[in-house]
């Protein structure tokens, strides 16, 4: 009973924690970071809608972990935000998953906001070059983690990343670009060019996003 009874405090206050998070990031939409090097993980989304629990709850298992590493990527590599995450994949993505089973958070939340509380430190920087997914990686992935890996990078974009550039096409067209210019054929499953599989997945995200801002994107 004790176990049980700290399990509930525990939980009450990651949800507390949460609130309170997210009514930091209404209040600070529109204006910027004052310290360019404090943690920039409340800022608000500037432009299109993010996904929330309910769309969590709807997806097969390969997306959600898929997600998982795409936020993982941008947070890490395009965001470059504070903090770092202990568990694999899966344990972020079974954590997330249970959060909104107990309804302890609610469906319409945000993922972005979830997914950060979640880290195991909010303080150290986090590593450059982890989660760097590449060309390899995306021929081992199957069509649903490929889909899961677009949806989290963009979704991270969306929720902390201040720039022009926007990602307006469906998942599936940003999976057929990269899968195209990385010149891999899923029917067959060729080894993709040496040069072209050292690429970042990121990279061509960014590359294929509505607007270039990303230097050296648009020369690949």
């Amino acid at each position: 009973m004790a176990h049980s009874r700290g399990y509930r405090v525990s939980l009450r206050t990651f949800v507390v924690s949460l609130l309170v998070f997210s009514g930091a990031c209404s209040k600070s939409e529109g204006k910027p970071a004052e310290n360019p090097m404090a943690d920039r993980s409340q800022l608000t989304p500037v432009q299109d809608p993010q996904m929330t629990g309910s769309w969590w709850v709807a997806q097969w298992l390969p997306i959600q972990e898929g997600y998982v590493g795409g936020f993982l990527d941008c947070y890490t590599n395009a965001y470059k935000g504070r903090g770092r995450w202990r568990m694999h994949y899966v344990g972020i993505r079974d954590s997330v998953s249970r959060l909104f089973e107990l309804r302890a958070v609610s469906p319409s939340a945000q993922l972005a906001p979830v997914l950060l509380q979640l880290r195991s430190d909010t303080t150290t920087q986090a590593k450059s070059g982890d989660y760097d997914f590449d060309g390899d990686v995306w021929a081992e992935a199957d069509s649903s983690h490929q889909i899961g890996l677009i949806d989290g990078y963009v979704d991270c974009r969306r929720a902390l990343v201040r720039d022009t550039r926007r990602f307006s096409k469906p998942s599936a067209d940003y999976q057929s670009e990269i899968t195209r210019w990385y010149e891999f054929h899923p029917d067959v499953g060729n080894d993709i060019p040496r040069e072209k599989a050292k690429v970042k997945i990121r990279v061509l995200l960014e590359r294929f996003a509505d607007s270039l801002t990303v230097k050296g994107a648009d020369q690949l």
